[in-house]
């Protein structure tokens, strides 16, 4: 009677974990739902716009990934973080993209440490910035 009695137990909280599991959950309205109770005022959060050219490339060997709103970038291969040095300029746009931004990044870790790039207008063309040469530019190439 004992096992049967366990069984029944087992196969009840089994059939309840399914069931949570398999039910469609808006963890959108799970998230507002806590922060307001939190106390959390939501009415002025705004969702992210996310840029054409963040996401994953490579760039002269460098795998990296460039941050939602292009803010942060971070090498894959060492971990290196950088963030926004200054505002992107379409004055500094270099050579091989017309109409594009430029953007200048330094070193979470070395801040005299820094990266530039050029995106095109479309966001579809990323460069990096030669480390020596700083008038020369190399083409990126989007990872899937």
């Amino acid at each position: 009677m004992k096992k049967l009695l366990v069984f029944a137990l087992l196969v009840v909280s089994f059939s309840g974990f399914s069931a949570s599991k398999s039910d469609d959950l808006d963890m959108e309205a799970l998230a507002d739902a806590k922060l307001k109770e939190m106390g959390v005022d939501t009415s002025e959060i705004t969702p992210v716009k996310k840029h054409t050219a963040s996401g994953f490339w490579t760039c002269q060997g460098i795998r990296l990934h460039m941050g939602v709103e292009l803010t942060a970038w971070q090498n894959l291969d060492t971990q290196e973080s950088f963030i926004l040095y200054e505002d992107p300029s379409k004055e500094d746009a270099p050579g091989p993209v017309h109409n594009g931004m430029a953007y200048i990044y330094s070193s979470m870790s070395n801040p005299a440490y820094m990266r530039g790039f050029a995106i095109d207008k479309t966001g579809k063309q990323l460069f990096i910035q030669d480390e020596l040469k700083f008038s020369k530019y190399y083409r990126c190439k989007r990872d899937q």
